[in-house]
């Protein structure tokens, strides 16, 4: 990078006025078009970035001279990355003018020469005069500021204060006597700003600078390591112990990756922007991970997508950075020398290699690990049992040994395979780490199963996949092994009572960690894992039933969650082809325990009461089906006509004759799918409907959970009342989550004044906790009312209430379209699924399309969450009362609801 370019840079200093602002202004331009350049054709941002620091560093030669510097006794010094020469495109500029006694206006004019040409070039400067002491002083009580001391490069001016400077700097921060507590000031630091940016590496919008695993954990350890041995590069590291060659390998690759990313959002943005947004991850991703041809073939974007491969580098780098750094900050805080006051710690021998040191598990003879792998395993194992953290030196060793011949030597150790299961079933947690999560960090986990290696770091580009692949299985076994020792009951009572009655078994952990091994390699990733689980297994060595039983759960772990989310579970079909698939009950509980925890840990708040109820339900109905035989039916039907008398005594003592006649009325699909306290007030509010001669519509609220509203509402039923009903929700901003409708057939002669009418008595769960504001709900009722008396034109209410905003809606990752109808699942009615991103008035728009096809909607499942929905619709022709049958007709139904979908409107 030159600036040959920039205009007349060698007589800037002698410009004035609005030329000296354009001269800038130009030069800052070009050295960043330079930078820009650079990186295009590949330069390291080490280059860049000294390219870049010695542009501004004769920007600044060039607006104050070194001469003019030193006659005035002071002395211009760059900080933080400027005085490290890590600046990039739109970085701050910290410079501090170090100032003798008596020099105080001199120094502030001089500033003011080098600051307001810089602000007219939009460059951000950090900028402060200060004497020697005043800086040592502001250090004292600011880390940033002693950190800075730590970056400082004099750029122009007296060499002495510059000096002063940092040989106090030394004495009062840095010497040995210091260094601990800086250290430890650095720990602090950084665990507070973890806080602020995200404790985990895994955000979907990662801050590349600060976040968790970013470039300032890099530094921190850098810092730590520079005030320790006074060396600050990552190769000069492995001489002073503070790292081996191995890890500063690493740390080198991740720092280059991290900085080429920075540099490349900053230019991308146009800003200082450190934010890894979704609109800047799908710019970027081509540009950083373009298609490649593998064998002539070329790579396929639904398998590998850029975005996906972009941020599966990302935290693997970021996972390699809070790894390593805090072995490096560890180091770097040791015991004073001489350190008397400090107590031995107790020692008790365990056996030759093995000793217990205070809190921590110390190998005595690391060398072990190279004669027999097997004990890195089970040194993990022993700590677990003794609940005792490994020794520092001794997980360094033993992760050098799991990195090199050891580690590839696991996966065929019978004997390690022995200690991995022992490790898998009884795992431990400890200061909220689980052993499992240790051996990960170790390099174990994918040294004993290698097909775990592409998992890690992985990720979906949507919201809805919140952790990596590798770091979601971690906790599905976490949250098993919680729900076995009595934790998180709240979660899901019948997970947990099962898991503490009979505890999770082999089979079940091993799918549970293995259980998205396969999406790596694209579609069907349930099928591809089944047949890699089946290789595990056997090289485990796990009995024939117990590896039938891993692969299974791993071929069918999406199953339940499906049937239960998009299926009519009133339906006797379901749940005998349900039953049929799992086969038995060993199955069955084993396949629920897996299905709560994966969709428990797929994202927090992920398992709703709605979804958890909906599992539940399924898992006790296939229970019955496989425990009754041939007798389930009949079980089903007497639990429904239990229900039935249940829901008529506490309906008879309010309501009376009504109250019996109602119930006599519901739908077979509504009394299997709710309990006898939900019927009374489901049927409630249709017999409230029923006593109003002139009434169109009744509605009633309650709350489902902290944050979902129980919506139900009872009207005359008729064609297009779901399109209706959604319109006038979509005008009054409420937002459904997830729908079950059903209809009460019309009543006997001399029923009421609705007599002879069918009737929808339909459920939204709706997002919000209840309101307490009557007067909301019943502005709801009566705009309702009114578009169903036909006083208001729903469609007007729905263009209303979608008008586009002023405001840039968020970026967030796109989610495909996908609808397909068919008629496998269901005897009486067609399905159509719908899967696409979410957006306003999105149900209106398809119940409206449905209703206008004369399509009869007899059964709903909704369900929205993190930007995607997917809705499950039971169809009938109007005109016949029938499922579709020609092939035309359902061709016609999904172009329809796909058009509706993309016109973006009703």
């Amino acid at each position: 990078m030159t600036a040959s370019h920039a205009p007349s840079i060698e007589e800037l200093g002698r410009l004035d006025g609005a030329a000296r602002k354009t001269a800038c202004r130009s030069y800052v331009a070009e050295a960043r078009a330079a930078m820009r350049m650079g990186l295009e054709r590949g330069e390291s941002p080490a280059e860049l970035f000294g390219a870049l620091a010695a542009a501004y560093d004769a920007l600044l030669g060039a607006l104050i001279g070194e001469e003019e510097l030193g006659e005035a006794h002071v002395c211009l010094v760059a900080l933080g990355g400027y005085g490290r020469r890590e600046l990039y495109p739109f970085s701050d500029l910290d410079l501090l003018i170090l100032r003798q006694p008596g020099t105080e206006q001199m120094a502030d004019r001089l500033l003011e020469r080098v600051v307001y040409p810089l602000w007219d070039a939009k460059l951000t400067v950090g900028h402060a005069v200060r004497s020697v002491d005043e800086a040592l002083d502001l250090a004292a009580s600011d880390l940033t500021m002693r950190t800075a001391l730590l970056d400082a490069r004099r750029l122009l001016g007296d060499e002495g204060p510059y000096h002063a400077l940092t040989a106090g700097a030394y004495r009062e921060f840095f010497g040995p006597e210091h260094v601990n507590q800086f250290v430890a000031a650095l720990a602090e630091e950084r665990a507070r700003r973890h806080a602020r940016f995200g404790e985990s590496v895994y955000l979907l919008e990662p801050n590349v600078k600060s976040g968790k695993g970013g470039l300032r954990d890099l530094n921190t350890a850098l810092w730590a390591a520079t005030a320790r041995h006074g060396l600050g590069e990552l190769d000069e590291l492995p001489r002073v112990g503070a790292a081996t060659a191995r890890q500063c390998r690493a740390l080198a690759e991740a720092r280059a990756f991290l900085q080429n990313l920075r540099l490349a959002t900053h230019l991308a943005a146009g800003r200082a922007q450190d934010r890894l947004l979704f609109d800047l991850q799908e710019v970027l991703a081509p540009r950083l991970f373009p298609e490649q041809e593998v064998r002539g073939v070329r790579r396929s974007a639904a398998s590998a997508p850029a975005v996906e491969r972009l941020m599966h580098a990302y935290y693997r780098h970021a996972r390699t950075v809070v790894i390593e750094t805090d072995g490096i900050l560890e180091r770097c805080c040791v015991n004073p020398a001489g350190g008397n006051d400090v107590q031995p710690a107790e020692v008790r021998s365990i056996d030759p290699v093995w000793e217990v040191q205070g809190q921590q598990l110390v190998c005595l003879a690391p060398e072990v690990f190279w004669e027999r792998p097997a004990e890195m395993l089970r040194g993990f194992a022993l700590a677990a049992a003794e609940g005792l953290e490994l020794a520092r030196a001794t997980r360094d060793v033993l992760a050098e040994a799991a990195a090199s011949e050891p580690g590839h030597e696991l996966a065929a150790s019978e004997e390690g395979a022995r200690w991995w299961l022992e490790l898998l079933q009884h795992a431990t947690v400890r200061a909220g780490r689980s052993v499992l999560q240790s051996l990960h960090d170790a390099g174990l986990l994918c040294a004993v199963i290698p097909e775990l290696a592409p998992c890690t770091g992985r990720v979906q580009h949507d919201v809805h996949h919140v952790y990596t692949v590798d770091q979601h299985s971690l906790y599905v076994v976490e949250l098993l092994h919680a729900f076995a020792r009595g934790e998180q009951p709240d979660l899901s009572p019948t997970a947990a009572a099962l898991a503490t009655q009979d505890p999770p078994s082999r089979s079940l952990l091993l799918a549970a960690l293995l259980h998205d091994v396969g999406k790596p390699y694209g579609s069907d990733h349930s099928g591809k894992g089944a047949r890699l689980v089946a290789g595990v297994a056997a090289r485990l060595g796990l009995e024939r039933e117990e590896q039938d039983l891993a692969v299974f759960l791993v071929a069918q772990h999406l199953s339940m969650a499906r049937i239960s989310q998009r299926r009519d579970l009133g339906d006797d079909r379901v749940i005998a082809d349900f039953a049929a698939l799992v086969g038995n009950v060993e199955r069955l509980r084993a396949l629920y325990l897996l299905t709560v925890a994966d969709t428990a840990m797929t994202a927090p708040g992920n398992l709703t009461s709605w979804k958890a109820s909906l599992l539940d339900e399924l898992y006790r109905k296939t229970y019955h089906e496989l425990r009754d035989g041939d007798g389930a039916a009949a079980r089903r039907e007497e639990e429904v006509g239990t229900r039935r008398e249940s829901v008529r005594a506490l309906l008879r003592r309010h309501w009376g004759d009504a109250g019996e006649q109602v119930v006599e009325r519901a739908p077979r699909a509504l009394l299997a799918a709710h309990t006898p306290e939900a019927l009374q007030h489901f049927l409630g509010v249709a017999l409230e409907l029923d006593q109003e001669p002139e009434g169109v519509v009744r509605i009633g609220t309650r709350p489902y959970d902290a944050s979902t509203t129980e919506l139900t509402i009872c009207c005359d039923d008729g064609p297009g009342l779901l399109a209706t009903m959604t319109g006038v929700m979509l005008a009054r901003r409420i937002s459904v989550l997830a729908a079950q409708i059903y209809t009460l057939p019309p009543d006997r002669p001399g029923g009421g004044p609705h007599h002879g009418r069918a009737r929808a008595l339909d459920v939204f769960w709706v997002h919000g906790p209840p309101s307490a504001d009557y007067r909301a709900w019943s502005d709801f009722a009566a705009l309702l009312e009114g578009a169903l008396r036909g006083e208001h034109a729903v469609s007007e209410l729905v263009a209303r209430a979608t008008r586009p905003s002023a405001l840039p809606a968020r970026a967030l990752p796109k989610v495909a379209t996908e609808v397909h109808v068919h008629n496998e699942a269901s005897e009486r009615c067609t399905i159509l699924e719908l899967q696409t991103a979410d957006r306003v008035g999105l149900l209106y728009a398809v119940t409206r399309t449905l209703a206008d096809l004369e399509l009869e909607i007899l059964f709903s499942k909704v369900e929205t969450e993190a930007g995607r929905v997917t809705d499950v619709f039971y169809l009938q022709e109007r005109a016949t009362g029938q499922k579709v049958t020609l092939p035309e007709r359902l061709t016609e139904i999904a172009r329809a609801v796909r058009e509706s979908v993309s016109r973006g409107d009703g």
